[in-house]
């Protein structure tokens, strides 16, 4: 049984899930998952261990976001958000992130981790920007317009 996470076990287990991984400088461990038919953007995920808990932060390459597509893309990741549990998005410096955090708070199995932290983990980051694309763009792959009531109106 676990109870601590190390950089060494966390490492331990990528390579168990056929995950291959390079460490930096900081001692994050970054992959890429290859675009594909589903989302035509690489995603960068770090694995960062921070004492009893996993960050996995997942970054889109040349996915970033128009200044003028600011306010849509905050409104549709709110929603996205408010619909999901497994991981939440966020806009940082005009790139879409979807972050994925856990952490040990009782005794786990190898196991346990492996399957629903690690495997899952990175799935559901790459589930985020595939559904998140799906959802958020127009067949003509721009953003969607987002109106608000407010007060009895639309308001943008």
């Amino acid at each position: 049984m676990i109870r601590n996470l190390s950089t060494e076990l966390v490492r331990s287990l990528l390579a168990k899930a056929d995950i291959s991984v390079v460490q930096d400088k900081d001692g994050r461990f970054l992959t890429v998952l290859k675009s594909n038919e589903q989302f035509n953007h690489d995603v960068v995920i770090r694995y960062i261990v921070r004492g009893e808990c996993l960050l996995m932060v997942g970054q889109a390459s040349a996915y970033d976001v128009p200044a003028e597509c600011r306010s849509d893309v905050i409104l549709a990741l709110n929603i996205h958000n408010m619909r999901r549990y497994a991981c939440a998005g966020a806009l940082h410096d005009n790139t879409i992130m979807f972050k994925h955090s856990l952490m040990v708070d009782e005794d786990v199995s190898e196991e346990h981790i492996l399957e629903n932290w690690v495997k899952a983990g990175t799935e559901s980051i790459w589930n985020a920007f595939v559904e998140f694309e799906k959802n958020a763009k127009d067949d003509e792959g721009n953003y969607k317009r987002y109106t608000l009531p407010v007060l009895g109106r639309d308001w943008v």
